[in-house]
């Protein structure tokens, strides 16, 4: 195992825990002095984090932009603590298409026992753009519109498919849909946006690893 190597798994299982920590929080209901005393030590661990740090606006060591996923993307980023955990498939067609299993939990909640609407619009952002990306990469979202049509309920198992359903010179146009795993034909959510395909110089200025990988 490499050092790179090494610092992603590293990051991958202190993600993890706090992870598990952020769901610990919003569900606990232990006594004041009991969290005065772990937000103690959550921030004596932050200090030690915060000693070595990289610049807002520079890519991480861990990134790898050559498989289009930073180790810090919020959605499903394996070094960023809020991340989703979830299992992304590509499936074979006529058009790229995508699916994510994943699941909620209540730390996504916007009402009780109901995942929050932005989440939700996050994930379609995020299928629809690994989707579109399978078209022509490197594309990013021009446009997303989401159709609620029933509530998402958290610790369920989820699925969300994408299809790139029409693609034009540089411009995807992708659809979607969120069901549940045991309802299928059940839709809860449907979705749909554009996405545009980034020129040579455009990606050079976001993507710092562009060059280099393509």
């Amino acid at each position: 195992m490499t050092s790179i190597d090494e610092q992603r798994s590293s990051a991958s299982s202190l993600a993890d825990a706090l992870r598990c920590l952020t769901q610990a929080m919003v569900a606990t209901e232990v006594s004041p002095v009991v969290m005065a005393g772990v937000e103690a030590s959550v921030r004596e661990l932050t200090t030690i984090l915060r000693s070595e740090t990289r610049a807002a606006g520079l890519a991480s060591a861990m990134d790898d932009f050559k498989a289009s996923n930073r180790a810090h993307n919020p959605v499903r980023g394996y070094a960023h603590p809020s991340s989703i955990q979830m299992v992304v498939e590509p499936r074979q067609g006529r058009s790229p298409a995508t699916t994510l299993r994943f699941e909620l939990g209540i730390e996504h909640e916007g009402h009780v026992g109901i995942a929050h609407g932005g989440i939700t619009a996050m994930l379609f952002d995020e299928v629809f753009g690994i989707a579109a990306t399978r078209q022509a990469w490197p594309s990013v979202t021009r446009d997303l519109t989401i159709e609620y049509r029933r509530p998402v309920l958290t610790c369920v198992p989820l699925v969300l498919h994408a299809d790139v359903s029409r693609s034009v010179d540089r411009t995807a146009h992708v659809e979607g849909s969120l069901f549940n795993a045991t309802e299928p034909e059940v839709t809860l959510v449907r979705g749909r946006a554009t996405f545009i395909q980034l020129n040579a110089h455009q990606a050079s200025r976001v993507l710092p690893g562009h060059r280099r990988s393509h």
